[in-house]
């Protein structure tokens, strides 16, 4: 789970501007009317691009984009103040937690629930992002949201939202990002080490290597098979 961490960390300082969704209002509770917004929308932001560095996509793009693309002189014109409804205790966090955040983001407050965090502390620090991983998220984000009227981006560290999605975040009109892409890769080699794994019978091989058996065995060629993908996921 770290790139994705990576992922919302590159997000403070690569582009030039900001497409406000002005309401992810639908008329059915928990659910929200679009889906997330991909990873490339920013809120601290450099004041040197233009907006013809936006790209086509609103999905930030793992493959074609640079880690610290951005320029590192040129001033913030908005700072995340981020609010993370996470465990304090997740490793996968620890790199937003304790790691090196750009200039103009940090992070104010961790928790998963509403006891965890000092409200007027926030409202006070102008609290205006907030990262969200912990699987109970839900009620804890209705309510910052609802009591911290200076938030204006929610970012899920994974691909789903449905474990965030409520009336008040739908009723809301700050951005909402997620991690989408950010283990196409990983997965799709997974895959193909999986088909691979069952065709040629590794755990066969594994067992024959243990023995010191040579014996010849049959494999299946996977040239000419056919795949079924149930469900695409990022």
């Amino acid at each position: 789970m770290r790139f994705s961490i990576y992922n919302f960390i590159f997000l403070f300082l690569t582009l030039s501007s900001v497409k406000n969704v002005t309401s992810l209002a639908s008329e059915i509770p928990h659910q929200v009317s679009r889906r997330a917004f991909g990873t490339s929308t920013i809120l601290a932001l450099n004041s040197k691009s233009t907006s013809s560095e936006m790209p086509n996509s609103q999905y930030w793009n793992r493959e074609t984009s640079t880690r610290k693309q951005y320029s590192t002189t040129a001033p913030i014109t908005q700072e995340a103040n981020i609010i993370c409804v996470s465990d304090p205790n997740d490793a996968a966090n620890q790199i937003l937690y304790k790691g090196n955040l750009p200039e103009g983001a940090k992070v104010l407050a961790i928790g998963s629930q509403m006891s965890d965090f000092d409200i007027e502390k926030l409202k006070e620090s102008k609290a205006n992002v907030i990262f969200t991983s912990h699987p109970k998220s839900r009620e804890p984000l209705g309510k910052l949201l609802q009591e911290i009227p200076s938030i204006q981006w929610v970012h899920s560290r994974s691909a789903g939202i449905d474990y965030i999605t409520s009336k008040e975040l739908a009723n809301s009109s700050v951005l909402l990002t997620n991690a989408k892409g950010a283990f196409s890769s990983t997965l799709a080699e997974y895959t193909m080490m999986a088909i691979a794994y069952f065709a040629k019978d590794l755990p066969r091989l594994l067992k024959q290597k243990n023995d010191k058996n040579w014996e010849k065995y049959c494999i299946e060629e996977i040239r000419g098979k056919t795949l079924a993908i149930v469900g695409y996921g990022d």
